[in-house]
């Protein structure tokens, strides 16, 4: 039995022996190279179509052996050289190049395809290309890669390099032309992902290659696909790059000298004075000189370069890279550790003990990529990413370049003589870069990102061969939070002159020193959720190839701020067929809805159709040694998105609902004080039957390799956007009577060609490369309803997209004889150095027919007859502008009493008046569709006005007063408080009228005429009046009688004694402040919301039974009485600077802001006061206080005073408070503890001085003697207020 078992088992081993022979004859060798000729590792070799135990791997040197039939087809496929199929040959070794036909084409189908058989528009860059920039992120490293991709540099304010713009194809829609960014397959932040961390980029163009992206890819879409492992391998990798930055193309600006003389120059022209003397400018110049202040002339005359002050020449950048790439027979892995710093350019970033200034950001990315087997028939892939980011600031949020490009070098010197930070009355010191970038200390942003996705596949094959099933599941999740660590700080500076002595200057300071803030919180987050489901079908029969699939793919988005909540679903059903390996046709059926889309309008249809012909692989081509590779391929499509409209930059988000909207007067009920009352009326008109916007795209395209080495592609597109959102208000007129709603109708076309070449020739171990990539894009607004131009150069249809209009400039008038030897500019008054525009229309007289720019609102014909007639042609706008016409006809002294010619406007609705300069002015034609007229810039004594139709009249002016930036009153701190120094304005156009003649003007329901010269005002005539306006003027008196529907006055900066309301009882809001009252009854006025009557002469005032009173200001008064016998809803309250001895707020319980600073107050009882939030009671005589269960000193409140003024100390500065009664309070976990603690110890205050324009320092009297607490106070705050009493030796009782 034993000798039978061993002839068996030698019998066995004779019939092995010619099998393995066998099997050794039909393996092959063969190397697989890139199109570099490099070795390819890690590539996957297999017989197509056969099981995976069958499949090898290339090694390091490229080369694999595997057994294969002659004539069988091999797959190869590498993760970072594509694929291809070779027919195997046994003749030999085989080389198999990955090429151009070889690069991955991926549309979202859960297949990838080779160049070869895609019938997509694709072009696509490799990591080893990119990867050469040290690039802070991908979106950095793209510049010139990618045929059809246009990159545009951003610039940062900090210095640091800013995420460039991208456009697939140019403009393409009145609506968005930004590109869909995708990370593996999923809309993602691009600017968190670093290059090394990429295999490729892959721009998708036309619709065969973004179809079963839905909503989202009708602006084309960047495709980043991050590396995975390869089987049965093993690199480590680490890179170091330091890299020195430099600012490039830093601007020059001129020194202080010639900006003195420049200066000096331009006001010449204007007819004004010299600002600087010429020993002043020789001061700039120079810097020394005679006299005996000549040690001074650096700080007083300088000569600062803010660039070389504020920056230094260069930053460093410094990244490290860690990479793990391999894999075993069954899984794959790809790990990556990435640590980037950027440190900017501040030049002194270290002058602060503790913490830098500079500019930095640093970045950590952590990626892992797994492909895991688990079965024969499963496969898991899971992508996981992990960001922190951390970047830094100086100061708050201020922009260095903004301040450099408005600072001249002879503003201030960087720090004065004492060594504080520079500043002047007109540049104040918190404009100086220097000081900004050093003693502002800084603020800082945390970032935390998690990418993380997981995709299961499932082979099927068991029920039906080919058959496949998908499941992917991704969560992202993005927060950032900012840390304010910024503080103020204190600057002083020169005003100087010149005198016979030398310079003569007087020292100025302003601003306040601060702590550093320590304010954090969550500024931005965003969070996304996707699933995918599909069943796929991919099958090869002899020579046709199938593949099919059916998806549902869901998202979910959220993000910080408001109507941010977004769910989008696409149902899509795609088909691929290929034939023959050359023939190839793409079928994409795509269901798309959208919650952001008016209900029954949720879902759209977009179908697809594309097809390729790969001709080299015709016999008749087949034998053309020269072209390797040649396919032809045409797409067809329609793309639909799901765009909103949109008012200017505001989404609209509810267009297809009807919203009534709430006007009226101010009612101040709020924390917010921005709650309105008042009548409803009818917004926007609804969209009905709204659609989606559609892109209809067509595309064809050539993909060829020649002279085995020229990779060339060229592509022909054209795309007609069509459905645009576009607002309907050039298509109706204001007849309507209300806002024309958003309509479905713009159009937008785009065209263009594209070429990419790439020759790359290697000889021996040396690789020639040479290529390039060349763009032609054009668009063209076909319609977008534009309202009627009566010029053609204002018309935007039928131009390009953000096409800039504009006049054609010449070059500058040199001098008066130049301005009088050339053509005349009617729209405004010429001096030396200003532009000369060119005659564009060649009619001999440059006016508003040469402006090229679609905000001008002069669109008629406009010119004076004869001396003394205004005519005006047709129009055919709602709007009429005379852009200073009438001045330039020189009427100054003479009548315009004769304005025949307006009542053809019969559109016009507004009328606006400029540069008018004349004795007399009469608009009495005029249409009855005119509403409003508006008057700027303009000097006139008599101006007569009638049109009983008109609503409106306004002209503006200003409160005499120092100028400054902005409009309204300018504050400080005084002695008593907050304090109105002057009234401002800056880039207001000042309009004077001697003499005003509205009695024609009966139905009138809004004057608003400011104006500095005019001293009478009669308004007896105009009894619809709802809105009069007449502050800053010259009246001494005001009858307002037969005014019994005014709702809103202001009369404020006049000379008025008195001002009789009795007969307005719908006053809402009434603005009497500076004038010279003495006596104001309201008692009529149960309407009353808002009171303004400071700075009069009123001894006393009674608010009681005024119900809807919310606001009152009546400080620097004379009152010696403030009568409130009711209950009053009043909650904000500003008697300052009276001379009230008393104060009895019991009846005012929803009072929230009190101001009493300044009176002569020696209790003040706030203990029913629980709603108060802001309290100012500084220089009374209070020896006793009592205050409420308040938070009052809530220390976001006081912070933001703190931060955006200079005014808040302590609330109780100058009192010589001796007991301070917090029983109310049982815990002081919202009370700010620095200010019981001013209590107690009686810190000295700052006030300023409004005679010598300087901060004094007060010491209070002495501080607190006695504090009485609640018995239920928490222990807690018992046990610390009794530390702090011991300390500072003063007494606690409880009660």
């Amino acid at each position: 039995m034993r000798k039978n078992k061993i002839l068996i088992l030698a019998l066995l081993v004779c019939l092995s022996i010619p099998v393995r022979a066998q099997n050794t004859d039909n393996n092959i060798i063969g190397i697989v190279v890139d199109k570099s000729g490099n070795p390819v590792y890690g590539a996957s070799v297999n017989v197509e179509g056969g099981a995976v135990e069958t499949r090898v791997e290339t090694d390091k040197d490229g080369k694999f052996e595997i057994a294969v039939e002659k004539g069988q087809r091999l797959s190869v496929v590498s993760v970072d050289k594509g694929s291809t199929t070779v027919v195997a040959k046994t003749d030999g070794p085989m080389t198999i190049v990955m090429g151009y036909a070889a690069q991955t084409i991926d549309v979202g189908a859960n297949r990838t395809f080779n160049r070869h058989e895609s019938t997509a528009a694709v072009s696509t860059t490799y990591n080893e290309e990119f990867n050469k920039r040290s690039s802070r992120n991908i979106s950095n490293s793209l510049y010139g890669y990618g045929l059809g991709l246009t990159t545009l540099q951003n610039a940062a304010s900090t210095g640091l390099m800013a995420d460039p713009t991208f456009y697939v194809r140019g403009l393409q829609s009145l609506s968005s032309s930004t590109p869909l960014v995708l990370v593996d397959g999923l809309e993602r932040d691009m600017s968190l992902v670093s290059p090394e961390e990429v295999e490729s980029v892959s721009i998708l163009k036309d619709a065969a290659a973004v179809a079963l992206y839905g909503y989202k890819g009708v602006n084309g879409a960047i495709l980043i696909t991050t590396k995975r492992g390869k089987y049965k391998t093993k690199e480590i990798t680490f890179t170091y790059d330091h890299i020195i930055n430099t600012q490039s193309r830093r601007p020059e600006f001129v020194d202080a000298a010639t900006y003195a003389s420049a200066v000096n120059e331009a006001r010449g022209y204007e007819g004004l004075g010299a600002r600087y003397t010429p020993e002043e400018v020789d001061a700039f110049r120079n810097g020394v000189g005679s006299g005996g202040a000549s040690r001074m002339y650096p700080y007083l005359y300088p000569n600062v370069n803010w660039i070389d002050e504020t920056f230094k020449d260069r930053g460093v950048s410094n990244k490290y890279t860690i990479e793990f790439r391999g894999g075993g027979a069954k899984f794959r892995y790809y790990t990556m550790a990435n640590l980037l710093t950027d440190k900017g350019f501040i030049k002194t970033p270290n002058a602060n003990d503790g913490y830098s200034t500079q500019n930095m950001y640093s970045r950590a990315n952590l990626r892992t990529n797994l492909d895991i087997d688990l079965t024969a028939t499963t496969k898991l892939k899971l992508n996981l990413l992990g960001t922190l980011s951390e970047s830094r600031i100086p100061g708050a949020s201020v922009n260095l370049w903004d301040m450099i490009y408005s600072i001249p070098s002879a503003a201030f010197p960087v720090r004065t003589e004492d060594d504080s930070w520079g500043g002047s009355t007109t540049w104040a010191g918190t404009s100086n870069p220097v000081a900004q970038s050093q003693g502002a200390a800084y603020s800082k942003g945390h970032s935390r990102s998690l990418f993380a996705d997981l995709t299961l596949s499932q082979d099927l094959s068991g029920l039906l061969k080919g058959l496949g099933a998908n499941f992917r599941l991704a969560y992202d999740n993005y927060s950032n939070i900012l840390e304010d660590h910024s503080k103020t700080y204190t600057y002083a500076g020169y005003a100087t002159s010149w005198t016979t002595n030398g310079p003569f200057y007087t020292a100025i300071s302003g601003g306040e020193s601060s702590e550093m803030g320590s304010g954090a919180g969550i500024d931005n987050w965003a969070r996304q959720f996707n699933f995918a489901g599909s069943v796929d079908y991919n099958r090869s029969f002899q020579k046709w190839d199938v593949y099919s699939q059916l998806k549902w793919d869901y998202e979910y988005r959220d993000s910080y701020g408001l109507n941010t909540t977004i769910y989008r679903q696409n149902v899509s059903w795609y088909n691929h067929v290929g034939f023959s390996n050359r023939y190839y046709l793409d079928l994409a059926l795509v269901g798309s809805a959208s919650s952001l889309l008016a209900p029954g309008h949720k879902w759209a249809f977009s179908p697809t159709i594309s097809a390729a012909w790969v001709l080299s692989e015709e016999k008749w081509l087949k034998d053309v040694s020269w072209v390797n590779f040649l396919k032809l391929r045409a797409s067809f499509g329609v793309i639909n998105v799901d765009y909103l409209p949109k008012d200017g930059s505001t989404t609209i988000y509810d267009y297809w609902d009807q919203i009534y909207t709430t006007t009226g007067t101010q009612y101040k009920f709020n924390s917010s004080y921005d709650s309105e009352f008042g009548s409803t009326i009818i917004g926007r008109l609804a969209t009905a039957n709204s659609t989606h916007e559609k892109a209809y795209k067509y595309n064809v395209g050539v993909d060829a390799v020649l002279f085995n080495g020229l990779d060339v592609t060229a592509e022909g597109y054209y795309q007609r956007r069509k459905d645009i959102w576009v607002s309907s208000e050039g298509k109706y007129t204001d007849v309507l009577g209300v806002d024309a709603p958003f309509e479905n109708a713009g159009i937008v076309d785009s065209y263009g060609v594209e070429l990419g070449l790439n020759y790359m020739k290697r000889l021996g171990d040396v690789v020639f490369n040479l290529g390039g990539n060349f763009a032609w894009n054009k668009n063209e607004i076909k319609e977008q309803l534009e309202e009627p131009r009566l010029y053609n150069n204002l018309v935007q249809t039928g131009n390009r997209l953000g096409q800039v209009y504009g006049m054609i400039a010449e070059g500058f008038f040199k001098d008066k004889e130049d301005i009088a030897s050339s053509l005349p500019q009617n729209f405004s008054t010429v001096v030396p150095g200003d532009i000369k525009y060119k005659d564009v229309n060649g009619d001999g007289i440059l006016s508003e027919k040469e402006i090229q720019n679609i905000t001008c609102l002069t669109n008629a014909s406009c010119k004076l007859k004869g001396k003394d007639t205004l005519a005006v042609s047709p129009l055919y706008s709602d709007y009429l502008y005379y852009d200073k016409i009438i001045s330039g006809n020189d009427l100054t002294g003479k009548d315009i009493a004769d304005t025949r010619g307006l009542e053809n406007l019969t559109a016009c609705q507004k009328l606006a008046l400029a540069g008018v300069s004349c004795n007399r002015l009469v608009i009495d034609h005029m249409p009855q569709s005119l509403q409003e007229i508006y008057l700027t810039d303009s000097v006139i004594d008599t101006l007569q006005v009638s049109g009983e139709g008109l609503d409106r009249l306004s002209f503006p002016g200003f409160y005499e007063g120092d100028l400054s930036t902005g409009w309204g009153p300018y504050y400080v701190e005084t002695e008593y408080g907050v304090e109105e120094v002057a009234r401002v304005a800056s880039g207001v156009a000042v309009t004077k009228v001697n003499h005003l003649d509205v009695s024609g003007c009966t139905g009138l329901r809004g004057l608003y005429c400011d104006s500095p010269t005019l001293d009478t005002l009669d308004v007896s005539k105009n009894t619809e009046l709802l809105t009069l306006q007449c502050n800053g003027n010259q009246l001494r008196e005001l009858d307002l009688s037969q005014n019994k529907k005014l709702t809103n006055l202001g009369c404020g900066h006049n000379q008025l004694t008195q001002l009789d309301l009795s007969q307005n009882t719908q006053l809402e809001i009434v603005n009497c402040s500076f004038n010279q009252l003495t006596t104001l009854n309201i008692r009529q006025n149960k309407g009353l919301m808002a009171l303004d009557a400071s700075f009069n002469q009123l001894l006393q005032l009674d608010i009681s039974r005024l119900p809807s009173l919310s606001s009152v200001m009546c400080g620097n008064n004379k009152l010696t009485k403030l009568i409130c016998t009711t209950k009053s809803p009043v909650t904000l309250l500003d008697v300052h600077k009276n001379s009230l001895k008393t104060l009895n707020l019991s009846k005012m319980t929803k009072l929230r802001n009190l101001q009493a600073a300044g009176n002569r107050l020696k209790r003040l009882d706030l203990r029913r006061n629980k709603n108060l939030l802001w309290l100012s009671c500084r220089n009374n005589k209070i020896t006793k206080i009592s205050l409420p269960d308040a938070d009052i000193w809530s220390k976001g409140y006081n912070e933001q005073l703190s931060s955006e003024s200079n005014y808040y100390r302590s609330l109780f500065d100058g009192n010589p408070i001796r007991v301070a009664d917090l029983s109310q309070s049982r815990n002081y976990k919202n009370i700010h503890k620095k200010n019981v603690i001013n209590l107690m110890n009686g810190k000295y205050f700052w006030w300023y001085d409004i005679e010598t324009g300087r901060y004094i320092r007060r010491e209070t009297k002495k501080p607190v003697e006695k504090i009485i607490a609640s018995k239920k106070l928490a222990v807690k705050d018992r046990n610390w207020l009794k530390r702090q009493a011991k300390k500072y030796g003063v007494k606690v009782v409880y009660r």
